[in-house]
């Protein structure tokens, strides 16, 4: 894809794959000067390995006739969409052409379903805003809560995969979030009828999309493991059309759009052709096992009795050989005198034999002991009888796990002819599983449905992380951003909860946007296309790169890109350097943030930058609430409330009183009382706000929201059109009145 300089983008889509491995031009991956590309990948993840391949093998035309050959037949359509997409057709030549020589991997024509994953209607969400945000992971090296795991009740390992892509990409499509949100609202308003029993089946799938891969992979030389993963790959598709039916009469239920054409796509599926298909070659009694013994055993008795004489034949001739094998066992048992306590020898094909030391040497007269090996008071021995018996049924099962191979082959080639349906059931059943869970999580006590429109108004809105893993300790928040008011400047003293209150706006947004209810008693959100935050960096010393370095480099991409459609946080921007010059900084950025009519909130302890509310109208500062009180030795004591108010924090020195509550030698806490009005003497506050800026602040206040309302008058009914502007009239009528009001009390006073 094309991108910036910085690759965000690219990263972007990178911290969405999770790829273990990076192919990239061997000119890109030159010794001792690497391409800038390579570098920020390198830095994104150093466990990611990237691999030289010839710049020949990226080739757009190969490409192409790739797809051409790969590609699904319902899916060829994606030649229209991607034939002038040059990197996109390119890479794909080189990665195929990496996995058939270097990895011994092919697909089988026509079974792939390929798509260009590009960021139409969704949201961006940068691998650092995500990181930070803890939005799949959390921040806690060790482990700890994040929003994936407070919304994953995933039945599936696929449709956990769907959830984590669909919160690094939000919807911004208004119609497919509401379709979802109903579907939701409807999975949890009936949870007995309805809910329980499609998580039910759910919980009965085994990983769709993981069996669906493996049976259209055709390796040159298949292992003896992926055989027997590819019996289990067709084994778990079995069991998978097996629920088909169930499911699509527990869907048969439901009434939201969604979940109705979900179960409409689930009918068109021919099941029971596949499922037919599949009965007629593997044993009726073969289930998924996991393990590398089940996996084995499950080998050997996958195909039906009578689908081939010859696997017949093998399979009896090992039986045979098994039972040789264990009349063998049987007669160094009976050597041994039956005073002697002796325990069964044989074990899952080992035939080693053990028995307790005092009576190895009797044994040793009966029989040549062979491979004798000690450990304690037990000793393991094979004799030469038993080695010979061994190998041939070794040999028996490498025939076998051929033949087996051929027929779990031409099953797998009468499968792929409708390769489609399966990944269209793949992709219902993880659907599904996100719905569900979405479910489970809103039916919960303090979710409500959140509304879409050209405002953010929370109310009662809860952190959605700390909401799920300590409820009981939580306070919850109102938030109003405005088209006139899209600019909130954010203060309070260190641990009021400034940071913790911004990161819960963007969390309840991006919530929003996939499609789940949100932790408050009524919100609506404006659709965000960009997220963006800038929320605490530290030094980087591999790259010679400080921590207000790096911050300026955020800064900078944030400001280049944000757009009308943004939501920017920013947590104490400007914090690394000298106060004076960090101020203007600060000032500087927030002026161009305002030019790009992104919606942002900067939390932030510098008194400067709440003055931009006297000269900007659409600035309102706010303050996270905290309240102090005397204790009875003189020294004050702060009561966090955790609670947002409107207007400038109140509360002076509170660092100072911070340090106050803790054990500082007297005479530092002295001195610093002594220097705090000497440091702040030319800090002079900017003049009152007077007549002439209110009213020009209310006019621009009408003049943003007619402008907003001029933006979406096509798609508006003409009813709601007449209703908006008379609400807006009302407002400015209601505004102007309060104006003119508190004008005329301040002239009679003076």
């Amino acid at each position: 894809m094309t991108d910036s300089h910085g690759f965000v983008k690219t990263l972007t889509k990178m911290n969405l794959f999770r790829p273990t491995e990076v192919l990239m031009p061997d000119t890109a991956l030159a010794p001792g000067s690497p391409s800038p590309l390579a570098q920020a990948i390198s830095r994104f993840d150093c466990d990611i390995v990237m691999t030289a391949a010839n710049r020949g093998a990226f080739n757009d035309a190969e490409g192409i006739e790739r797809v051409q050959k790969l590609a699904v037949v319902d899916h060829l359509n994606i030649l229209v969409l991607i034939e002038q997409k040059y990197y996109a057709l390119a890479a794909v030549a080189a990665l195929m052409a990496h996995l058939e020589n270097n990895l011994n991997i092919m697909f089988a024509p026509g079974t792939l379903r390929i798509y260009y994953s590009g960021t139409d209607k969704t949201a961006i969400i940068d691998s650092e805003t995500a990181n930070r945000l803890e939005v799949v992971n959390s921040l806690n090296p060790t482990g700890g809560p994040s929003l994936l795991s407070a919304l994953n009740s995933c039945q599936t390992a696929a449709g956990k995969r769907l959830l984590r892509s669909n919160l690094l990409e939000p919807m911004t499509d208004v119609e497919a979030i509401r379709l979802r949100l109903d579907a939701v609202e409807e999975l949890a308003s009936r949870p007995t009828d309805l809910h329980q029993p499609i998580k039910e089946i759910l919980s009965r799938f085994v990983d769709v999309e993981r069996a669906v891969n493996q049976c259209v992979v055709m390796p040159k030389n298949p292992s003896p493991s992926f055989v027997e993963q590819r019996i289990n790959a067709v084994v778990a598709l079995k069991h998978i059309l097996s629920l088909v039916s169930p499911l699509g009469s527990a869907l048969a239920k439901a009434n939201s759009p969604l979940i109705v054409a979900l179960a409409k796509e689930l009918a068109s599926i021919d099941d029971e052709a596949l499922l037919s298909c599949i009965q007629d070659v593997l044993d009726e009694r073969v289930k998924p096992v996991k393990g590398k013994i089940g996996m084995q055993r499950q080998r050997f008795r996958s195909v039906k009795t009578g689908v081939d004489l010859m696997l017949d034949v093998c399979r009896r001739t090992h039986s045979d050989l098994e039972t040789e094998m264990e009349g063998k066992c049987n007669v160094v048992n009976g050597a041994v005198p039956s005073a002697i306590p002796f325990p069964s020898i044989l074990q899952s094909l080992i035939f080693f034999t053990t028995f307790f030391r005092p009576y190895f040497s009797l044994l040793m007269v009966y029989f040549p002991i062979l491979q004798m090996k000690k450990q304690g008071n037990i000793i393991a021995f094979t004799t030469q009888h038993l080695l010979v018996s061994n190998e041939r049924i070794k040999s028996v099962e490498k025939d076998i796990e051929k033949i087996t191979n051929v027929v779990i082959e031409d099953l797998l080639s009468k499968t792929r002819s409708d390769i489609g349906s399966l990944y269209k059931l793949r992709e219902i059943v993880c659907q599904l599983d996100v719905i569900v869970s979405f479910a489970q999580v809103s039916s919960a006590g303090g979710f409500c449905r959140p509304t879409f429109s050209n405002e953010l108004v929370i109310r009662s809105g809860r952190h959605p992380i700390l909401d799920h893993f300590s409820p009981s300790a939580l306070v919850s928040n109102d938030t109003e951003m405005t088209v006139e008011s899209n600019f909130h400047v954010i203060t309070g003293a260190n641990m009021s909860g400034k940071s913790t209150y911004i990161r819960q706006v963007m969390l309840l947004q991006i919530m929003a946007q996939i499609g789940c209810f949100v932790p408050a008693s009524s919100a609506s959100f404006r659709i965000a296309d960009q997220m963006f935050s800038r929320l605490g960096t530290h030094d980087r010393l591999e790259n010679n790169a400080s921590s207000f370095s790096l911050e300026m480099t955020e800064m900078n991409y944030i400001v280049r890109n944000a757009g009308p459609g943004s939501l920017v946080i920013i947590d104490e921007l400007c914090n690394e350097t000298a106060a004076d010059q960090g101020s203007a900084i600060c000032w500087s950025i927030c002026e161009a943030l305002m030019m790009t009519e992104a919606w942002v909130m900067i939390a932030t302890h510098t008194p400067l930058i709440t003055k931009l509310q006297d000269l900007y109208f659409n600035v309102t500062n706010y303050h996270m609430e905290v309240l102090e009180e005397e204790r009875e030795d003189g020294r004050s004591k702060l009561n966090y409330t955790h609670v947002i108010r409107p207007g400038v924090t109140q509360l002076e020195n509170y660092g100072m009183k911070l340090a106050c509550m803790v054990a500082f030698p007297p005479e530092i806490l002295t001195r610093a009382k002594e220097l705090i009005p000497i440091l702040s003497a030319n800090l002079k506050p900017l003049p009152k706000t007077t007549f002439d800026f209110k009213m020009n602040k209310l006019n621009y206040a009408l003049h943003k929201k007619l402008v907003d309302i001029g933006r979406r008058m096509d798609s508006l009914p003409d009813q709601t059109f007449l209703m908006e502007m008379q609400r807006v009239r009302q407002a400015y009528t209601d505004e102007l009145n309060k104006i003119m009001e508190e004008h005329e009390a301040e002239t009679s006073a003076n």
